[in-house]
């Protein structure tokens, strides 16, 4: 069933889009995270089906934007959206905790599952520290722990959303 927060759910997911890709043109070399958060909220506030759909969307709307294979974004961020809605009836969605802690852990997957699948590691000796280290950039996840309580905050206000799904 679609209301109107789903419904403006798919405007402000844009409107991250639009953001995070105009501030990467400014700061070149940062990965902002706003869409994944977004993702996360809207699947911690809407369940995990409209996770994923929601997830499916920004991951599509990445791979339109993006160079390369259609598909992988679509699959990382759905995949995102989905766990972020069944975790909904484990953790509190309203927690500071959890709106720091849910967004870096799942940009450390989508920054390690991207590398992986687009096969952008740099490998050399040392094996698993050198393939987290040259994935998750570390200004990434540190931008990440400060945007995302904010970024809450804002989507919870514009959204008037509450968690429906237990």
């Amino acid at each position: 069933m679609w209301n109107s927060t789903r419904t403006w759910a798919f405007v402000w997911i844009f409107f991250l889009l639009l953001l995070q890709n105009a501030l990467h043109f400014v700061f070149p070399r940062e990965i902002f995270p706003f869409l994944l958060v977004g993702v996360i909220f809207y699947g911690l506030s809407e369940g995990p089906r409209f996770g994923f759909v929601s997830g499916c969307t920004a991951g599509f709307l990445l791979d339109l934007l993006g160079v390369g294979r259609i598909g992988p974004q679509l699959l990382l961020y759905g995949w995102v959206g989905m766990v972020s809605g069944w975790s909904a009836s484990t953790l509190f969605p309203d927690s500071l905790w959890t709106q720091l802690f849910l967004p870096v852990i799942s940009n450390v997957f989508v920054l390690v599952l991207s590398r992986l699948i687009y096969q952008d590691f740099s490998w050399q000796e040392g094996g698993v520290v050198v393939v987290l280290g040259s994935a998750a950039e570390w200004r990434s996840l540190l931008l990440t722990l400060v945007v995302s309580p904010l970024l809450f905050r804002f989507l919870k206000f514009v959204s008037f959303a509450s968690v429906r799904w237990r």
